[in-house]
């Protein structure tokens, strides 16, 4: 098969890589660290990215050495691999300005080839591999996730869809911003129904409580002057 898709996923991913690299605040304090911070949530959102671009005809010409008739030869002319500017990720990262595109793709490419010399472990090997990382996980402490009030977010949500519309999104990036704000603004609504309810029964029972308490000192006082008499 033709490797023009895999290659442009390759190429794809490590743009996002060194873009959410780039992203993270501590980048410029501890790169491992922020290699660190990519979870595999972000992976597989990445690949999600990646693979979203690929063109019908870039997904169809990978097929042309098996399927020679599957492809007709006024498409393949057409058929465009997207350049990947990684030479500017890759110089801010390092502070320089010495890499040009073409010597980052370069970069890119040998990679894979690095990464084929690695010794392949048998499966025995990868258990055991496993294993230890697992145990090594056991000893973090564990971090309390960040509660985002809604109102903190609803905020933000109505920036980021007034920033995509003078950008220009796409439709339907910016429907999927409108939808994210919506959703939010139902979850604003119904924790503040939900508190103004609590808060309610709170005062309800706080003054059914001190009519309780003036009743009861008052009959007591009224026995009082009973068994006084």
């Amino acid at each position: 098969m033709d490797q023009n898709v895999i290659q442009n996923i390759k190429l794809v991913y490590r743009k996002l890589l060194l873009t959410n690299i780039l992203n993270d605040p501590v980048h410029n304090e501890n790169l491992v660290k922020a290699l660190k911070n990519v979870n595999l949530k972000d992976v597989m959102f990445n690949l999600a990215n990646c693979w979203a671009p690929m063109s019908t005809l870039l997904i169809n010409k990978s097929w042309k050495n098996l399927l020679p008739n599957f492809i007709d030869s006024a498409v393949e002319e057409n058929v465009q691999t997207e350049e990947i500017q990684l030479a500017s990720l890759i110089n801010q990262l390092q502070n320089t300005n010495s890499m040009s595109n073409t010597e980052a793709l370069q970069w890119a490419a040998e990679a894979d080839d690095s990464l084929a010399r690695n010794e392949i472990l048998t499966d025995d090997e990868i258990i055991r591999t496993v294993t230890v990382e697992d145990n090594d996980d056991d000893d973090v402490t564990p971090v309390n996730p960040i509660k985002i009030p809604h109102s903190e977010t609803v905020g933000a949500l109505i920036i980021s869809l007034h920033w995509a519309q003078e950008q220009n999104f796409e439709a339907h990036e910016i429907m999927l911003l409108r939808r994210s704000r919506d959703r939010t603004f139902e979850l604003k609504i119904g924790t503040a129904a939900q508190k103004k309810s609590l808060t309610f029964l709170d005062t309800d029972y706080v003054h059914s409580l001190t009519c309780a308490v003036i009743m009861y000192v008052h009959i007591m006082f009224i026995l009082y002057h009973v068994h006084s008499i």
